[in-house]
């Protein structure tokens, strides 16, 4: 095959590579500045050296005399060797094969073909038409330059042109934990300018498998797919790659380029981190398996990538645009226009009320015929956009457009205003939500009486159905009011909604009784008093100290009503002082008012002191016995338990049977004496129940 026709059967593959060779992974090895580059590849029982010229020059010298091959030993078992002394690896220098010897490989390898043609050939002229891209470059290229990049192309993606081009040596005497410096360098003719020398420092040590090549993803257009693969992580590592596709993702797969595919970054994207390779499929409704093999410039096949998969997709180019709205008490109307509806199966329309998000469908599956719609409940001020959409996919979204329409009808009055107030003064107050699309939000008013003007508390409008108030609790007014009204977009505000009454938290004790008088009769003790002026109080409560103690204890317990009180159950001769409290529906108990004392007369009447308290299982009742030595009189029972003390009976008898039936071990009975003309008596000793 002669070059030119090699050139115009893979003109696809070279399309994306540069003419020269300095894109390959040899023109980057070693230092930027030197004239020969040399890269190594350390196998598990050989080590591979590939190197190749930058300049035409050097290429020429290289032909025409050849490359030198040594290496040093330089560490050793992790030791570093002493003196240590180049080794000659050539015995004569590494030269292109002789013609003959490229015959048989160019039967069935192009690229012997084309670097034969290019150390051999008389001429290497190009002839492929006009053309444009490579073509055009190549035409404008240099005779030299085109035959020193060729020729090095073809030994960087076929490893036997490398080795034919006498640009490739395999050393095999090779051990394990030693490393070596190899140095390549051109033979020196006398007179001419010292060539350059390149230099390796590698053991078998170092080797690594190949990585797969990484990142893989397919881009899926209509009957094709765009794959890319990074580039950059391995840079240096591949020469080429193939393209494989399966209908199966578990096997099947064929390679889709014929030669190894060298460059796919497109022309004039040398800083693009990514391979591509483009790719037509057959039918858009089927899955197509793709992997990506790298090659090495050593001629080594990497893993396969991971497998990716694809279908055809038939992607909308272009947005629709709204290119006219109207605004009317019908709604709001729009129309659009779209520059292509070849690949397009209907509309969709989106609204919001912001400019950048919140934008739900608004109508769907709109016919491709059709290009305008009404929105006959428009928001107050709403964005539209449209979506153009197929089976395979969405075009995107046109650009918002926003339409506000004439509104002068007023929300609905605020209804279901409940509150919550807490004992700090904290009133959460609740309501139920306007229904309108354009409600805007509340204003909450307060007042302190029903009848009085109210106070808007609000400086700004609520946007919630709540709204959170504090008010002062430490005060006479036992209610406070709200009512709160709607407010919509446009500013038209609703009437007010019903008062609501709060009842304030009650943290304000009641005034305390005032003790009017006491009166010390041989029954008892009587107090009275006048009342708390509160107009809630519940309860009011009488407190008791005996002389000589510290500790008072709640002796009674009245209505709110009571004005008067009796303590029968004082010893006489001994001084009592009293307390009236009063505790309002809200508990809060008055403060302690001044104490009054009293004191009941001595009886004349003597206190029983033979009283027993027995236990009468049977009938399952406490019965009680004493004597006295007169009979007219009358017996008061009490009974005390858990320290409160109780009148249960009186009788004329001197035995009691208390059906109070206790099985509880504290429980005690007293008995006083009364008579008309004597009074009463002091409280016996207290006896506790006697269990049988």
């Amino acid at each position: 095959m002669t070059f030119v026709n090699f050139l115009k059967k893979y003109y696809q593959t070279f399309i994306g590579i540069a003419i020269f060779w300095i894109l390959s992974p040899l023109a980057s090895a070693q230092n930027n500045k030197d004239e020969l580059r040399l890269l190594a590849r350390p196998m598990p029982d050989s080590i591979l050296l590939r190197w190749a010229p930058v300049t035409y020059q050097l290429w020429l010298s290289g032909n025409n005399h050849g490359y030198m091959v040594s290496r040093t030993l330089i560490l050793k078992d992790g030791e570093f060797t002493d003196n240590p002394v180049p080794e000659l690896l050539t015995e004569k220098p590494l030269k292109p094969a002789p013609l003959e010897m490229w015959e048989q490989p160019a039967e069935h390898n192009d690229y012997a073909g084309v670097a034969a043609q290019a150390i051999y050939g008389d001429d290497f002229e190009v002839d492929a038409g006009e053309g444009s891209g490579m073509v055009k470059i190549l035409n404008q290229a240099t005779e030299q330059q085109s035959k020193f990049g060729f020729a090095l192309l073809a030994a960087d993606i076929s490893p036997l042109v490398a080795k034919l081009s006498g640009l490739w040596f395999t050393d095999r005497e090779v051990r394990t934990g030693e490393k070596y410096l190899y140095k390549v360098w051109p033979v020196y003719q006398p007179g001419g300018e010292v060539p350059d020398t390149a230099y390796y420092y590698t053991g078998v040590d170092e080797y690594r498998p190949l990585p797969a090549p990484a990142n893989v993803m397919a881009n899926p257009a209509d009957r094709n797919v765009t794959l890319t693969w990074e580039k950059s992580l391995q840079e240096g590592i591949y020469t080429g790659f193939w393209i494989e596709r399966s209908l199966d993702e578990d096997g099947g797969f064929k390679r889709l380029n014929k030669s190894l595919l060298v460059n796919t970054t497109p022309e004039g994207y040398d800083e693009v981190n990514f391979h591509y390779y483009l790719d037509s499929l057959p039918d858009n409704h089927r899955d197509y398996f793709y992997r990506i093999i790298g090659v090495s410039p050593f001629g080594e096949e990497g893993p396969p990538s991971l497998v990716v998969n694809v279908k055809g997709e038939k992607k909308i180019k272009y947005a629709p645009r709204i290119v006219a709205t109207d605004s009317s008490p019908e709604g709001v109307s729009l129309t659009w226009e779209i520059e292509e509806t070849g690949n397009v199966d209907g509309f969709r329309i989106y609204r919001s009320r912001k400019f950048k998000d919140h934008y739900e469908i608004l109508a769907d599956s709109l016919p491709v015929i059709q290009h305008s719609f009404m929105d006959k409940a428009p928001f107050p001020t709403g964005y539209y956009r449209l979506q153009a959409y197929n089976e395979d996919g969405n075009s995107p979204l046109s650009t918002p457009k926003m339409v506000q329409v004439i509104d002068s009808v007023p929300p609905a009055i605020p209804t279901g205003l409940k509150a919550q107030v807490d004992s700090l003064g904290h009133v959460f107050i609740k309501w139920q939500s306007n229904t309108e699309t354009d409600i805007l939000g509340y204003r909450v008013f307060r007042a302190n009486a029903r009848h009085e003007e109210f106070s808007q508390l609000t400086g700004n409008t609520v946007l919630t159905n709540s709204y959170a108030d504090s008010i002062n609790i430490k005060t006479l007014s036992k209610k406070i009011y709200y009512k709160i009204l709607a407010v919509d977009q446009r500013q038209n505000w609703s009437g007010f909604s019903e008062i609501l009454e709060v009842k304030r938290p009650d943290v304000v004790p009641p005034a305390s009784p005032l003790i009017t008088s006491v009166n010390n009769d041989p029954s008892g003790i009587i107090i009275e008093w006048n009342q708390s002026p509160g107009d809630d109080v519940m309860w009011q409560l009488i407190y008791r100290n005996k002389e000589g103690s510290r500790d008072w204890e709640l002796t009674e317990k009245l209505t709110a009503e009571a004005t008067t009180f009796k303590d029968s159950l004082v010893t006489s001769e001994v001084l009592y002082r009293y307390l009236v409290l009063a505790v309002d529906s809200a508990g809060n108990e008055s403060r302690p008012g001044k104490a009054v004392g009293g004191r009941m007369p001595a009886s004349k009447l003597e206190v029983v002191k033979d009283l027993k308290a027995v236990f009468d299982s049977k009938k399952n009742a406490v019965k009680l016995q004493w004597t006295y030595p007169r009979n007219d009189v009358v017996f008061m029972i009490y009974r005390k338990k858990n320290g409160r003390t109780v009148l249960a009976a009186s009788t004329v008898a001197n035995t009691f049977i208390d059906p109070f039936a206790s099985k509880e071990e504290d429980v005690y009975y007293s008995v006083v004496v009364k008579s008309n003309d004597r009074g009463r008596s002091g409280f016996s000793e207290f006896v506790k129940i006697k269990r049988r």
